[in-house]
């Protein structure tokens, strides 16, 4: 008897092992919307769920067998034409964590809703709140902005705090705020170093799991495939300190090869991620899992600037049409430091010059329209136009013009090599304008201000020291001011277009100064000193 139940534990131990390493679900149609499977639910089939490695689809009754992988949790492939049943707060509810308890069936509940082939997706670069202070300044500088924007969805591109993780939670609830569905990427900065040192590597995506969810995944929206990969690497580096770098692994890449094997590689699919694609260790093999595809958009957070260019064949990307990526910038800008504005907020202009903001990815017909929002600013500021002022009266300042040799510029925040940029003054005859490889003026000015103590004012932190090697803007245009123009008020205007991102035109006035009427300004200048002097 004794051998029996012996081995009877023995059988029981190894069914319930074997349990623990299948995962089961079941994918439904949630008629009343309430994420449980009740009798008016119907199974879907054809649904496709991971568990960051296989791909599987859901059987005739919706149903779902996976292996489990460490703790990845389990998550649903969004398939167009459905929508995820949400949260109280209004977030999909697409993933479930995994735990002891994961022996129950999982559920996943959609929705019928009809996606036509429009999208409208805002992309938040780098909200990075150091502390709850810096969480109002996302509230204020970019939430409530949204709120009054319309638009599907949102996609937070990592660093969605700032080695922080225990404020997760309340900046999730601040973007869930805007009243769409947010998702979100990996960033270096979403984990607690501190804590790797007495955890280890083991559980290092931890409290990003069970505060956002899984560190990649994918979704379709209509005709538009939209994958978020994770290409930050945590490690413990050869000197015994945690880093990281930006590398692909295995169990990723398996994922995204096996889920790319279900899509149509005519459709639009977009990339989202938290750091440069082209900066990953292995990014040629991770390119290659693309070939084929005809329309690939990569758009990334991480350096606190915005960038936009392509990737061709000669440069690793393996079709003959070009990859296209974008850097969108970052909510917190330059690092939520700068002068702060009436309402406490930092400008914290980034390191091309691009104030900070966020893009608006508009997709029709599998094309797409990209438009920078800056922050507190109108949705038409598309650049900014920079022209000389010549300050007489504050002998501290007048050194501080950095165009002595009177050129004009224009930094338009999305601007690429394929942008075509002219500009006329006063209504005359339009004429194109130089792309440069240069700091933008503003940037330079308000840094050598800081160097001289006068920027910015108590208050207010500076800008980081790493702004001392000014980032040369990928998209600023310069000419030279005329020589014949009269002195008095005139008028820049400049205009761009480019198949990618939304054309604009601005006007900007400036007041010319003749070399005659320099000579009698110092004399003014002279005068206005005597005059407070003598106050």
């Amino acid at each position: 008897m004794e051998k029996i139940l012996s081995g009877i534990i023995i059988i029981t131990c190894i069914f319930n092992a074997i349990a623990l390493e299948t995962v089961k679900g079941h994918v439904f149609i949630d008629v009343n919307k309430n994420g449980v499977y009740d009798l008016d639910d119907t199974g879907l089939q054809g649904v496709l769920v991971s568990n960051g490695v296989d791909v599987v689809e859901t059987n005739e009754n919706g149903r779902f067998k996976l292996k489990r992988v460490g703790h990845m949790p389990v998550f649903l492939i969004k398939p167009s034409g459905y929508q995820v049943t949400k949260s109280k707060d209004g977030q999909p509810l697409f993933y479930e964590e995994m735990t002891s308890k994961n022996n129950d069936e999982l559920q996943f509940g959609l929705f019928k809703k009809e996606e036509d082939d429009k999208l409208k997706i805002a992309l938040l670069g780098d909200t990075q709140p150091h502390n709850v202070d810096e969480v109002y300044y996302v509230l204020r500088s970019g939430i409530d902005e949204l709120k009054r924007e319309v638009y599907d969805f949102s996609i937070t591109l990592g660093d969605v705090v700032s080695d922080n993780p225990v404020i997760l939670p309340l900046i999730k609830q601040v973007i869930a705020a805007s009243g769409r569905a947010s998702y979100f990427t990996f960033g270096n900065h979403d984990l607690n170093w501190e804590k790797l040192y007495t955890d280890g590597l083991e559980n290092w995506d931890k409290d990003w799991i069970n505060a956002v969810g899984p560190t990649y995944y994918a979704m379709a929206w209509g005709k538009t495939n939209i994958l978020n990969i994770n290409n930050i690497n945590v490690k413990l580096k050869a000197n015994n300190e945690y880093g990281y770098d930006y590398y692909m692994k295995n169990n990723q890449m398996l994922f995204i090869k096996n889920y790319l094997s279900h899509l149509d590689k005519n459709e639009l699919l977009i990339i989202t991620s938290h750091c440069k694609p082209d900066q990953i260790v292995n990014d040629q093999e991770f390119y290659n899992l693309f070939k084929g595809f005809s329309k690939v958009l990569f758009t990334f957070g991480h350096h606190h600037r915005t960038e936009n260019y392509k990737i061709t064949k000669e440069q690793g990307w393996p079709n003959e049409i070009p990859a296209h990526f974008i850097c969108a910038g970052a909510i917190c800008g330059g690092h939520w430091r700068g002068e702060e504005d009436i309402f406490g907020i930092p400008s914290a202009l980034m390191t091309d010059g691009s104030p900070k903001g966020y893009v608006f990815l508009d997709i029709a017909e599998g094309s797409y329209k990209l438009t920078y929002k800056a922050s507190g600013m109108p949705d038409e500021k598309q650049m900014h136009i920079y022209t000389p002022d010549y300050l007489f009266y504050d002998t501290n300042f007048k050194p501080l013009d950095p165009t002595p040799n009177n050129s004009f510029y224009v930094n338009i925040y999305l601007g690429s090599e394929e942008t075509k940029v002219e500009y006329r003054i006063d209504g005359g005859k339009w004429f194109p304008m130089q792309k440069v490889n240069e700091p933008d003026p503003y940037l330079k000015k308000i840094m050598m201000r800081q160097k001289l103590g006068v920027y910015p004012t108590e208050g207010s932190r500076k800008l980081k020291r790493e702004y001392d090697n000014m980032t040369k803007s990928s998209h600023l245009w310069k000419v030279s001011c005329p020589s014949n123009l009269t002195y008095g008020v005139h008028e820049l205007e400049v205009r761009f277009t480019d198949a990618y991102i939304k054309n604009s035109s601005e006007k900007h006035s400036f007041i010319y100064i003749t070399p005659e009427m320099k000579e009698v300004n110092k004399k003014m200048n002279s005068h206005y000193k005597k005059w407070v002097s003598n106050e």
